[in-house]
This record gives structure tokens, C-alpha cells and sequence, in this order.
């Protein structure tokens, strides 16, 4: 596995934190695709409302599904917009939601 392949899902370390347990990997995945609609609708809808608050509780919330994985570049990207929900400073809002989506569907494409 390359180092960035790791970036996006570290699957290894992910195994060694569930005891090498494949099938619990497999669920934890499976689980984390199905839910990723529910995890990304408060951030959404924060956006839309121009709620930073919002935004900063969503994006902090996804930010600790996706440690669970130890996704560094999905977890940045979600760390991003907390952030900028933090400092109210929505400006560059929609070119962080971007890069937090593509990194996103590269990780689901990883869970695959």
C-alpha cells in the first residue's frame, strides 16, 4: 500500500486497532458508506443556512468518524470546515466542501 493510499485509509492500522478482526472491518466500512448521507447533511444544511455553528459541530462530528479510520486527507478537508465554521468566515466555504467530498469518494472508494 502506498503512503498515499494510507493517507486516504489506513487500513492496516485500522485492522491492527480491531485485532486483525476482517469481518469487523468489513461491517465498520460497510456501516460508514451507508451512514456517510446522515453524516454529511448537517454540514450541508449548515451551508445552505450560512450557520457556522452549524457547520462547526457537523464537520467536527464527521472529523471523529473519520479518525476512526485514520483518513489524515478526509479528516483535513472535514477539519477544514470546522474551522471555518469556528471563525464564522464562510467565504471559502464551497471550495472546502469540494475538496472534503473528493476525498470522500476517494475513501469509499478505498473501503471497497
Amino acid at each position: 500500500m502506498s503512503e498515499v493510499d494510507i493517507e486516504i485509509f489506513n487500513r492496516p492500522q485500522v485492522l491492527e486497532n480491531l485485532d486483525g478482526d476482517e469481518e469487523t472491518l468489513v461491517e465498520f466500512c460497510t456501516d460508514f458508506v451507508d451512514e456517510l448521507e446522515g453524516y454529511m447533511a448537517p454540514i450541508l444544511e449548515a451551508i445552505s443556512g450560512g450557520d457556522g455553528e452549524a457547520l462547526r459541530m457537523g464537520a467536527h462530528t464527521l472529523k471523529g468518524v473519520l479518525g476512526n479510520f485514520q483518513a489524515n486527507r478526509s479528516q483535513k478537508a472535514a477539519f477544514a470546515l470546522e474551522e471555518m465554521g469556528r471563525s464564522g468566515d464562510l467565504s471559502q466555504v464551497e471550495p472546502a466542501l469540494a475538496t472534503l467530498k473528493t476525498e470522500l469518494e476517494s475513501l469509499t472508494a478505498a473501503m471497497k
